[in-house]
């Protein structure tokens, strides 16, 4: 059993634990178990895509909501310091996959959809590590893509999401279910601290 099943199996989800991985146009990486997408969705649908077992690769053209780079409109949140793009330099691809399914080393994020009580383990557990309060930044421009994708990513810290409409109208997530990002560089740490 991996830690991602471990993860799983103790917080009893219902959905895989999603990983993150940044995929760089210098970068080497066997990209034999994903498939590129067709269609431009919401990473909000990717990431439900990814959690019931699907291997995605979404270049920056595959999606509705999300840009890799700042977009024309970035002036009108340049000020807000909730807004987080992925603007990472020569970024390609994201990869979205179920952790229980691919073994890899090294993850950018652990993406979970999870409930109000596994918020709360988690929360604990974080409080416990670090020994400081969870502040987290909900309600930024473009939801899902800031708050899960590229807050985790950019500020290095776990975040939660509420979910904007369009991720459950068009995902058709529970109204129960909200989102968790945790950077790679934390998840194990987390996962070894869930209550037995």
């Amino acid at each position: 059993m991996n830690i991602y099943e471990k993860l799983k199996n103790t917080l009893k989800m219902k959905y895989e634990p999603v990983g993150l991985k940044l995929i760089f146009e210098d970068q080497e990486f066997e990209l034999n178990n994903f498939k590129g997408v067709k269609s431009k969705q919401r990473i909000s649908e990717y990431i439900k895509r990814a959690a019931n077992g699907e291997f995605l690769k979404i270049e920056e053209k595959n999606t509705t909501c999300f840009s890799f780079s700042e977009s024309e409109d970035a002036t009108i949140f340049e000020n807000i310091e909730l807004d987080m793009k992925l603007d990472i330099r020569g970024l390609k691809y994201l990869l979205l996959f179920p952790l229980t399914k691919l073994k890899l080393k090294d993850i950018d994020s652990l993406i979970l959809i999870v409930t109000p009580e596994m918020c709360s383990t988690i929360i604990e557990i974080y409080v416990e590590l670090y020994k400081m309060p969870l502040k987290l930044s909900v309600g930024t421009h473009s939801g899902v893509c800031s708050e899960i994708i590229a807050y985790p990513v950019k500020r290095e810290d776990i975040n939660f999401s509420f979910l904007c409409n369009g991720a459950r109208k068009y995902a058709k997530f529970d109204e129960a279910e909200l989102l968790c990002g945790i950077p790679g560089k934390m998840a194990k740490d987390i996962i070894k601290k869930l209550p037995k």
